[in-house]
């Protein structure tokens, strides 16, 4: 008869589930003057915690993890200089591995608009005025993230005459 008898409880947990990435900077859809800012994301686990050595961070499909300060509860990316962002749609990506090997992945799509529209009045700077009322012609473009849809300003030497002017707008379609 063997009198050494020994119970061992063992604990075991199983994690199938993938670790939460969340962006603050940029959000979704953001609109960025600049293609210069700073890139920021957070990640967490609950159960097994992350695993910081795979993380990765995409910019434009571009893996620039090397240049990241990697942290415990997040990741930031500086884009400036040589890393700064053309103007147009940009697409960022953060993914990382729990310790049980599960993928989290956070995309973001957001847009670079650093050209200012461009604004032709007629009558011309300079014109001379012979006749009352005076309509002026004001036309707005933008080559970038487009017009926004707030009601029109005028305003002379820095002070807002909105209320003295008829504002038209036409139909997108002329």
């Amino acid at each position: 008869v063997n009198a050494n008898v020994a119970d061992v409880t063992r604990t075991l947990i199983v994690d199938l589930t993938s670790p939460t990435v969340t962006f603050d900077a940029p959000t979704p859809f953001a609109l960025l003057r600049s293609g210069t800012f700073l890139l920021q994301a957070r990640y967490a686990d609950s159960l097994s915690g992350v695993d910081t050595g795979t993380v990765q961070v995409l910019v434009n499909a571009v893996n620039l993890t090397f240049f990241a300060q990697v942290g415990g509860s997040g990741v930031q990316l500086d884009l400036q200089g040589p890393r700064s962002l053309p103007d147009g749609v940009s697409s960022t990506e953060v993914s990382i591995r729990d310790r049980a090997g599960n993928l989290g992945v956070a995309v973001v799509q957001f847009l670079v608009d650093s050209v200012a529209p461009e604004v032709t009045i007629l009558p011309l700077n300079g014109s001379t005025i012979t006749a009352f009322p005076v309509t002026f012609d004001v036309r707005i473009r933008d080559s970038g993230s487009g017009l926004s849809d707030a009601p029109a300003m005028v305003a002379i030497s820095g002070v807002n005459m909105t209320n003295r002017f008829q504002v038209e707008i036409p139909s997108r379609a002329q």
